[in-house]
């Protein structure tokens, strides 16, 4: 019965997600390079949770087994230790897959119905990331703009815009810039300097 419920929500899960990657696909938007790291980690959460699946199942079997007939070249508790952290890490992955589905449901439907908040904002605060690159030799790191933070010129509220990946001179702590982007998620879709404005 348990067996059943788990893969009935891993199926609605996986089914979710490539639906919402398909509406995504089909409404011309132009964040569809999301989608790469949205399926991967969909990727990752069904490896990981069959996996840590199996390995506590298997080490309960293997435990009910004598040790001089076991086939493990571990311990039981071994192979439960890694079972238990890789399904536990496959269940983080799966909340973070259902998060991705709002979201990328709630940013093509607010973008294709022009639902673009169009506001000025004095940056506060920027954080830096790293974009990676290549494989291997090739591998390159470029330094980005991973948040922006800011207040509202217009209504004087705080505003934050994560996960973006800017150039490290799109945004410059202390300027004042154009912005639009979707109101839900606070997707950042532009930034533009306001000229003579600090």
């Amino acid at each position: 019965m348990l067996k059943k419920i788990i893969h009935t929500v891993s199926i609605i899960i996986s089914v979710s997600e490539i639906a919402a990657s398909v509406y995504v696909y089909v409404s011309k938007v132009p964040f569809k390079e999301d989608l790469i790291s949205y399926n991967f980690i969909l990727i990752l959460y069904l490896v990981l949770f069959y996996v840590g699946g199996y390995g506590i199942r298997d080490a309960i079997k293997q435990s009910k087994i004598p040790k001089n007939q076991r086939r493990e070249k571990y311990g039981v508790k071994s192979s439960l230790i890694v079972g238990i952290f890789a399904l536990a890490c496959g269940i983080l992955f799966g909340l973070s897959t259902i998060m991705d589905v709002h979201d990328m449901t709630f940013n093509a439907y607010e973008y294709t119905q022009n639902k673009i908040v169009s506001d000025v904002i004095k940056v506060n605060k920027i954080e830096i990331g790293y974009a990676h690159s290549g494989k291997g030799a090739f591998r390159t790191s470029t330094k980005i703009i991973s948040e922006v933070d800011g207040v509202s010129v217009k209504t004087k509220k705080e505003v934050e815009f994560k996960y973006c990946s800017l150039y490290i001179y799109q945004a410059v702590e202390g300027n004042t810039y154009k912005v639009k982007y979707l109101p839900t998620t606070h997707k950042l879709l532009s930034i533009e300097k306001v000229e003579g404005a600090k």
